[in-house]
């Protein structure tokens, strides 16, 4: 008996069928199915990691910009310009001080400077690298509104004592396009002045 058992063990070792031709086929499509599927997950997990840095470099270049220029542009006692891409506002004074000019330039090479001169103390502060307003051909008004809330454009024969607000344009390049509508991320915002 216990060498029939034996036997019987012994012939189902020794049956090596091995692996059929559809069993093969269908482990590689399943395999080529987790492959494709992986590669689409990370594409999109691209995709958005893409979308988030963009968004953060518009934020950063931008719209922490505008926010900057609102809060000194909103305040303002006198605005004046030396062309497109500057602008000069004069500053109510605090504690009984004499007011004060605050400048913003865009310049050529991307630099987007605030430069604010208080007490005698001249400070400079570089707000963006990856300006674009002068590569765009876009000034950094765009448009004054009068007290009436008429629309004037941007030029020299403006009163400025007339303007009651602006509408503010800051172009960043974006550093994932090549050319096209993408090569600019554009910000605009009309800033009312409180202090006319």
């Amino acid at each position: 008996m216990m060498q029939h058992t034996r036997s019987k063990f012994d012939k189902l070792l020794n049956q090596e069928e091995g692996v059929t031709f559809v069993e093969l086929i269908l482990v590689c499509s399943f395999s080529l199915f987790v492959i494709v599927l992986m590669y689409q997950m990370i594409f999109m997990a691209q995709n958005g990691a893409n979308m988030n840095t963009k968004n953060a470099r518009m934020t950063s270049d931008t719209g922490t910009v505008l926010d900057i220029m609102d809060r000194y542009l909103s305040q303002n006692t006198e605005l004046s310009t030396t062309g497109p891409y500057e602008f000069t506002v004069r500053m109510p004074a605090k504690n009984g001080n004499t007011s004060y000019p605050v400048t913003f330039s865009a310049s050529e090479d991307g630099r987007l400077i605030m430069t604010r001169t208080m007490n005698g103390t001249t400070e400079e502060l570089i707000l963006s690298k990856n300006n674009a307003n002068q590569k765009a051909n876009q000034g950094l008004f765009t448009a004054f509104i009068d007290a009436s809330g008429a629309e004037m454009p941007p030029n020299a024969s403006i009163d400025f004592a007339q303007v009651r607000a602006a509408k503010v344009t800051v172009i960043a390049k974006n550093p994932t396009a090549k050319t096209g509508e993408d090569e600019f991320l554009r910000s605009s915002r009309i800033i009312y002045f409180r202090n006319r």
